[in-house]
């Protein structure tokens, strides 16, 4: 299967992108964008990691220290099963990361992103968390 970019006609196989990150919170946007990453790192032979941010600004004092935990161990496994699926349905290596954080939503993925060619990602709705996401992707200097 060969996929050919609109903008100069090249072929993408051609193109040395091997690790792609997609970015997700568990929406159906999210899903969607899951299953465009999985095509597309099968298309190429790229491995593909999924990131679930799970922030921290949502919790009391007392939740983070009794709390946190659960709902990160919670969305790990989440995330493992979702993982797991996608390796077996796109037949590609798919691995999952979640990482708790007090950063901005877009500061992290702004960070992970330089250790992957590609983020493949959702459009997002504006919310305190996500106001500057799309305009951090924008300005990557990759």
């Amino acid at each position: 299967m060969e996929i050919r970019g609109t903008a100069r006609n090249t072929s993408i196989n051609n193109l040395i992108m091997k690790k792609i990150l997609c970015p997700t919170d568990f929406s159906e946007t999210a899903h969607t964008a899951i299953a465009y990453a999985a095509k597309l790192a099968r298309a190429i032979n790229a491995e593909l990691t999924l990131l679930n941010v799970q922030s921290l600004f949502e919790y009391t004092p007392v939740e983070l220290v009794r709390g946190k935990e659960m709902t990160i161990a919670g969305a790990a496994e989440r995330l493992e099963a979702q993982s797991r699926e996608v390796s077996r349905a796109f037949k590609i290596s798919c691995y999952a990361e979640v990482e708790p954080s007090f950063s901005k939503l877009s500061t992290i993925i702004t960070r992970k992103a330089k250790q992957f060619d590609l983020v493949v990602m959702a459009p997002m709705v504006r919310t305190t968390c996500t106001s500057s996401l799309a305009a951090a992707i924008r300005t990557m200097p990759w």
